[in-house]
């Protein structure tokens, strides 16, 4: 069978599996297609976008988020992306001076009962959109990971990945792409707290 046949065959198998129980996907690194590996052909496939524009807006101060527990409205965000100190290339792994601002927005959170955490992940623009997205999924988890240690209640914070669809650099940079690799801690609350204000 030509590669072209089986490599669609497996793109369709795999897209079923994941239409069989969209709630519950968990990926693998061995079942992604086009993960990104260190050494021969890691960038195999890899086209450079027509154009690295950010055609989505990025959560700002003030903007109404939808929750399964009502409007909330951010309050607050904190980028975890500091100049030399940043996500490295492929990675999750969480800078120890990332965990004092964690920290510190985790002892906000804790003065504030109703507010709750929205955790959006990032990455560059290497590498194919579903590993992307399983990548700022795991930057923006392993977030969590550190606020739960802190002692803020799993319910109370929201996680969302991006991928590599909301850039806010240049990815054609080294530079660019590092500033890319980041995750938004965005401090939420409930509209309507907001408004008595």
């Amino acid at each position: 069978m030509p590669k072209v046949l089986i490599y669609f065959f497996c793109l369709f198998a795999y897209s079923v599996a994941l239409s069989a129980d969209a709630n519950k996907i968990v990926y693998t690194a061995s079942s992604i297609p086009g993960q990104k590996h260190r050494g021969e052909g890691f960038m195999e496939g890899f086209r450079v976008p027509s154009e690295d524009k950010n055609t989505s807006t990025q959560t700002q101060v003030g903007d109404i988020i939808p929750t399964e527990d009502g409007k909330y409205q951010a309050t607050k965000s904190v980028t975890l992306n500091i100049d030399d100190i940043r996500f490295a290339f492929d990675s999750y792994d969480i800078a120890s001076v990332f965990e004092l601002q964690i920290q510190q927005f985790a002892t906000d959170l804790s003065h504030n009962p109703h507010a709750r955490a929205l955790l959006e992940g990032h990455t560059d623009w290497i590498g194919t959109e579903l590993y992307n997205m399983n990548l700022s999924f795991n930057r923006a988890n392993a977030v969590k990971d550190k606020m739960l240690e802190f002692g803020i209640d799993e319910n109370r914070i929201t996680i969302k990945a991006y991928g590599k669809s909301r850039p806010i650099a240049d990815n054609k940079t080294a530079e660019g792409r590092a500033k890319n690799r980041r995750v938004e801690m965005i401090f939420i609350e409930p509209v309507s707290l907001n408004t008595e204000r």
